[in-house]
């Protein structure tokens, strides 16, 4: 709707006169003209809509939804490059949507995993994977996505001699980096990294700041993806043990599967604990909710035991 009213230059209260009689059919129109729209965008940039039909999944499309009107491109592709190089972004002029294609798979699922339900300015990013064969056309100057080039300083020849190449498992290209000032930013960790060969994609972690909700702070580590195992194995020759913001850093491959199966171990003994009780929390509920409307929603019987504060 702040979409089709800002096309049309009028508020979008006019679209939205709850005392109008066809406020309905209005809205009906305004999805019908935006999505019509998004639709020839699209196509003409070589998507292939009938792909939306097919169930497997594009490792390397992303499709961005519920970010606030009058997001710009440039903002989402900042937010993207953080975890990988992107090969196009599409967004159509309505701005309701967007698709982000990387150029690996790796920086998509990191993008993936980081960025799905974050907030975004005053709303939260959904995120969903593309379907196979979606993006087929050409990349236009207007939705690539421009990366600047990369000097390798380290090489996976030059290390080889000296052993800091290893065999292993394939897989692990994932870098976990530690003892990292609490003053060095993404954008400070991403560059200590990116002039290595093979470089993929940098991710600090980060926390709301309690005293500035609307910032962030390090928490002491990071993950940084590599293209191979072998060129992994050079960046910790080359990098454990690096001053980063007077911080000696420490550097070694991720065992993300070990990781993630201990969570999901924990998890799984969590939601099992859960299950035995009888007892249910409900979050984010409006301000203005009453008791008597969540008896309602559950068809729940009063109870001297029932709260809502």
């Amino acid at each position: 709707m702040s979409s089709v009213a800002h096309k049309l230059g009028v508020s979008k209260a006019d679209l939205l006169d709850p005392t109008s009689s066809d406020a309905s059919v209005k809205q009906a129109h305004a999805e019908t003209h935006v999505i019509q729209e998004t639709k020839a965008y699209f196509q003409s940039n070589g998507i292939d809509l009938k792909a939306f039909e097919i169930r497997e999944r594009d490792d390397k499309v992303i499709l961005l939804k519920n970010f606030p009107f009058g997001t710009k491109p440039d903002e989402l592709r900042k937010l993207l490059s953080e975890f990988g190089v992107l090969r196009q972004l599409l967004m159509p002029p309505d701005g309701t949507i967007a698709i982000a294609e990387f150029t690996t798979a790796p920086s998509a699922r990191a993008a993936f995993a980081g960025l799905a339900y974050r907030r975004f300015k005053d709303g939260i990013l959904f995120l969903e994977k593309g379907p196979k064969g979606l993006c087929t056309g050409p990349i236009t100057a207007s939705t690539a996505s421009v990366t600047p080039g990369i000097n390798a300083k380290v090489s996976v020849s030059d290390l080889r001699d000296f052993g800091a190449v290893e065999q292993g498992n394939q897989e692990a290209t994932t870098l976990f980096v530690r003892n990292l000032s609490f003053n060095t930013t993404a954008d400070g960790f991403a560059s200590a990294f990116q002039p290595l060969q093979g470089f993929v994609w940098a991710r600090l972690k980060t926390k709301p700041d309690p005293k500035k909700p609307d910032q962030t702070l390090s928490m002491g580590f990071g993950f940084v993806g590599f293209e191979k195992l072998e060129q992994a194995h050079a960046a910790i020759a080359a990098m454990d043990g690096y001053s980063l913001d007077n911080h000696k850093i420490l550097v070694k491959i991720a065992h993300k599967g070990a990781d993630e199966a201990s969570k999901t171990k924990a998890a799984d003994t969590r939601n099992t604990a859960a299950m035995k009780g009888t007892k249910l929390i409900i979050k984010n509920l409006p301000f203005e909710v009453t008791k008597h409307d969540i008896r309602s929603l559950f068809g729940y019987a009063p109870s001297p035991s029932f709260s809502c504060n």
